[in-house]
């Protein structure tokens, strides 16, 4: 319908960008042709390429590199943002979780720290999320809920408010939407939200409300297992919301994201990009929670990963998310990759974890 209308397809964006460079990072095999054809004399911006040099560590070593990268970078980014962040940061604290259960090493203090922060950050909205005024988006709340259950923070009023108003935000059938600006991998589908809202849940469930937040939690799981994913994300996120919902028929989740492995080990984000750390690393903890990990292929997982782990502990992942933010050095590598490169960082290190043999963890 656009291309329909003969639009201006030489118009670039604040970051030099065109539609065809849009095109160009979700390489769909029916609109990329489209816009390239439409765009005479536009040619792709060449982005730039991030080299890296795996560092040859055994997943105990890829994990305490990658762990003290991310909680020096949430240090940074708080300082530098004037907030805990809703996104990649809250990944930190369930890779942090994931590091001490295998007795590596972390900074006690700097966790414990952001996960007060995560907390006292709502303070102020306790009463009006009480009274339906929502935050801006759904997801801000679930990934402050999951770096909290995954630190173990004890519930209270505020943690009250957070998961009554999550509740609260249900549609009729189930699902949990995304408003404003869609943000793939991790925004720009129901599932992701409703996968993560079954876990909050389930584990922040006011005792008052049991009976309520049961039903919320069985229609969400109806909708989440008749949905159809079209992403590996989404395929993910079905398998973790079967397993947190505590369904026991989720074989075919299982069977579905591990059909999506590719041939060097890794998961891609779609059918038409290469495979890289944050589907990867997601498509592993996945299978890991569910208990449904194949050995032959979390073994070729965890290959991909440490052969594709930078020197610094990072994992790279372009960005495919609409820039509507002002940009600022957050302390993590790659620039405006920055945050989908530490998200996936954090997913790699939880996935890594699983594979260190208990026996070393014990010493």
């Amino acid at each position: 319908m656009l291309l329909a209308k003969h639009p201006a397809t030489d118009v670039r964006s604040k970051a030099n960008e065109t539609a065809l460079d849009w095109a160009a990072k979700f390489q769909h095999p029916s609109i990329l042709p489209a816009v390239r054809k439409a765009s005479p004399g536009v040619e792709v911006v060449k982005r730039e390429t991030v080299a890296v040099r795996p560092a040859n560590r055994d997943a105990r070593a890829a994990v305490e590199k990658s762990v003290a990268l991310l909680q020096k970078a949430n240090v940074t980014f708080f300082r530098e943002g004037g907030c805990i962040s809703c996104h990649a940061q809250n990944v930190a604290g369930v890779a942090i979780a994931s590091a001490r259960a295998k007795g590596i090493p972390v900074d006690e203090a700097a966790a414990s720290e952001v996960a007060r922060g995560t907390r006292l950050r709502y303070t102020a909205d306790v009463d009006g999320m009480l009274e339906r005024v929502d935050p801006p988006a759904v997801a801000i709340l679930l990934h402050s809920l999951f770096a909290l259950s995954a630190e173990r923070t004890e519930p209270d009023r505020i943690i009250d408010a957070l998961v009554l108003n999550v509740a609260a935000q249900q549609h009729a059938d189930g699902w949990w939407g995304n408003f404003g600006i869609m943000r793939p991998p991790t925004a720009d589908s129901p599932f992701s939200h409703t996968a993560f809202a079954i876990r909050a849940l389930r584990n922040y469930t006011p005792p008052g409300r049991k009976a309520e937040i049961d039903e919320r939690v069985a229609r969400a799981a109806k909708w989440l297992l008749k949905a159809k994913p079209a992403t590996t994300e989404d395929a993910v996120m079905q398998l973790l919301g079967a397993r947190w919902a505590g369904l026991s028929a989720i074989e075919w989740p299982a069977k579905r994201v591990l059909a999506l492995q590719r041939q060097d080990g890794g998961w891609a984000q779609t059918p038409y990009l290469k495979s890289d750390a944050y589907a990867t690393g997601t498509a592993l903890y996945a299978l890991k929670e569910s208990g449904a990990a194949a050995d032959a292929a979390y073994r070729k997982g965890v290959a991909y990963l440490l052969s594709t782990q930078a020197e610094d502990g990072s994992w790279f992942v372009a960005s495919r998310a609409p820039k509507f933010q002002p940009y600022f050095d957050g302390g993590f590598p790659y620039g405006h990759d920055g945050w989908i490169s530490q998200w996936a960082t954090g997913y790699a290190a939880v996935a890594l974890s699983h594979a260190i043999p208990e026996t070393r963890a014990a010493k």
